[in-house]
């Protein structure tokens, strides 16, 4: 049996990646403290398709261009 922790690769997509990058640095603090191996990244909306192949999971910040909110 393979024990090796596996990174799991985590997007935060926000209109301006602005309050997000807060919202990023307090998520990263969380998955430390519980042992969580989360690599958590934060970008504008428009980079999404950059980052798409490379991710476990995608969280959409609460506002995004043209005042469509998200919750």
């Amino acid at each position: 049996m393979n024990n090796l922790k596996t990174t799991k690769n985590v997007l935060l997509v926000c209109g301006l990646s602005a309050s997000s990058g807060f919202m990023a640095v307090n998520m990263r603090k969380a998955s430390k403290k519980v042992g969580l191996d989360y690599k958590i990244q934060v970008c504008r909306e428009a980079e999404l398709g950059d980052y798409a192949d490379q991710i476990a999971a995608l969280m959409l910040g609460f506002l995004l261009k043209d005042g469509v909110w998200c919750d």
